[in-house]
């Protein structure tokens, strides 16, 4: 087997391989399900992965293989003081100061469904000030004081901080 890197998103992945210029690639269940299939959630990851699962054999006439223990799950963070500021603790408490805040946008999130509706689509859209950041500088922008909120990344949204000092 050769492996080939940094192949780009999942839309390209997934014309290489319906091409069969590639052989697999690993995919999270929610990007397959919402910017894939074009679905709406489902109800748990069990449900979500048969879901995707059956859908691809159908659709694609390609098999998905047994999940592997990663998650991606998407949240908003910011600095405890912003928090403590605005009154930071809920999406909902950020849907209600998005036109005061300034979001660290990765590039892709304009064009990227996962991230706007795991992270509330609507708190997402409606943050006035999008600057586009770097995906490897978005914690070290938050923290410079450049942007308020950034797109984070967190193994579950129960076990991560929501805030960066």
């Amino acid at each position: 087997m050769r492996r080939r890197l940094d192949l780009g998103g999942t839309d390209i992945a997934m014309a290489a391989l319906q091409r069969g210029e590639i052989d697999l690639y690993p995919e999270y269940t929610g990007t397959a399900l919402l910017d894939v299939l074009k679905a709406q959630p489902r109800g748990d990851a069990v449900q979500t992965f048969d879901f995707v699962k059956s859908e691809y054999e159908r659709l694609y006439n390609l098999t998905w293989l047994d999940p592997a223990p990663m998650n991606n799950t998407q949240a908003l963070a910011t600095t405890r003081e912003l928090s403590a500021h605005f009154g930071l603790r809920t999406l909902s408490d950020v849907a209600k100061k998005a036109p005061q805040l300034r979001l660290g946008a990765v590039p892709e999130l304009p064009s990227a469904p996962t991230v706007c509706r795991t992270a509330n689509a609507s708190t997402a859209a409606s943050i006035q000030d999008d600057q586009p950041v770097d995906n490897g500088l978005k914690y070290k922008a938050l923290l410079d004081g450049d942007v308020d909120i950034v797109v984070a990344s967190a193994p579950t949204a129960r076990s991560w901080p929501t805030t960066w000092s």
